[in-house]
């Protein structure tokens, strides 16, 4: 969680339920040493921090016609480590969002906020569990008027928020774990997205490993990205890298098309994060509005996350 899971589902679900009411209602010592390591899993015991997350969150009907959420949420996660593995609790402890729905955003902010949700994690930075959502989707369920409700109940389910949890601690620790983090290092995982009407788009995230940063005494690396349904998408990005990286990958179905990029700074030695930048956009993601019917809608996110630790 200042592992590279950093960017957990929790500011996507307010951002999320924003969405909704707009609709109508994550030591370069020597250059040998470099080239020998590997992305590991090893969060020190009882390292904790506060992840500030702003977002401008816009949507797009068409005809000109947008809705627009600025927000910013401060997290603060704990880290403990056991005999059998590890533990990762998160919860909002200050949030603040502009937009036309300014009071609801408000409630919804005062409703999460204090809620503890916490990962379960082996020691070899698997994913086992996610619990408290439960109580998070019910004080947010309340704290909504009867058609936004009505609207958020396919997306904020137990179910939907255990997917996107799972699909993102898998893009963000699982599948780094002994990648080579050597400057020119890149690969392609699936990555998914929780959408506004609940669906969950699968896409593709292309990561290459730009360099060596130090931040504030911490040897990391920045990992750049970008975010498609066609790994042709990726031919510019990846280089000489394409075509071992996309090996075996094509073109997935489905009309909503992603389109992204953004990059991440991160210890290899331990995977947490130290900083990320990303801009994000869905088109076509069909949405139901109130005595309107579907209709199409495009999201775009522009996203940038500050830790501090303590």
């Amino acid at each position: 969680m200042a592992t590279e899971q950093g960017a957990s589902w929790l500011h996507r679900l307010v951002g999320s339920v924003a969405a909704l009411l707009v609709c109508g209602l994550l030591h370069p010592a020597l250059a040998a040493q470099e080239e020998q390591r590997t992305f590991r899993f090893a969060p020190p015991d009882g390292t904790s921090y506060i992840e500030t997350v702003s977002t401008l969150q816009v949507l797009d009907f068409g005809g000109g016609r947008t809705g627009a959420t600025k927000s910013e949420l401060q997290i603060e996660r704990r880290i403990a480590r056991s005999a059998t593995g590890y533990s990762f609790t998160e919860a909002v402890t200050v949030g603040t969002s502009v937009s036309a729905h300014q009071e609801i955003d408000q409630a919804i902010l005062a409703a999460v906020r204090g809620k503890l949700v916490t990962y379960s994690v082996d020691s070899s930075g698997h994913l086992l569990d996610v619990t408290g959502t439960e109580p998070l989707i019910e004080a947010i369920r309340k704290a909504l008027p009867a058609d936004a409700a009505a609207l958020a109940a396919k997306a904020f389910t137990k179910e939907a928020l255990l997917a996107a949890a799972r699909a993102e601690w898998e893009v963000r620790v699982e599948d780094l774990i002994g990648r080579s983090a050597a400057p020119g290092s890149a690969w392609v995982v699936e990555d998914s997205y929780l959408l506004v009407n609940g669906d969950l788009v699968a896409y593709y995230t292309a990561m290459k490993v730009a360099g060596a940063e130090t931040i504030a005494g911490h040897d990391c690396v920045r990992i750049e990205y970008r975010s498609g349904c066609d790994p042709d998408q990726f031919r510019e990005f990846l280089g000489e890298s394409y075509a071992s990286a996309t090996a075996g990958k094509h073109a997935l179905p489905g009309d909503v098309m992603v389109s992204g990029s953004g990059s991440r700074l991160v210890d290899p030695m331990t995977l947490l994060c130290y900083g990320e930048e990303l801009d994000r956009r869905f088109d076509s993601v069909i949405v139901t509005i109130p005595d309107r019917g579907e209709m199409p809608i495009s999201l775009r996110q522009t996203k940038s996350y500050r830790y501090d630790y303590r």
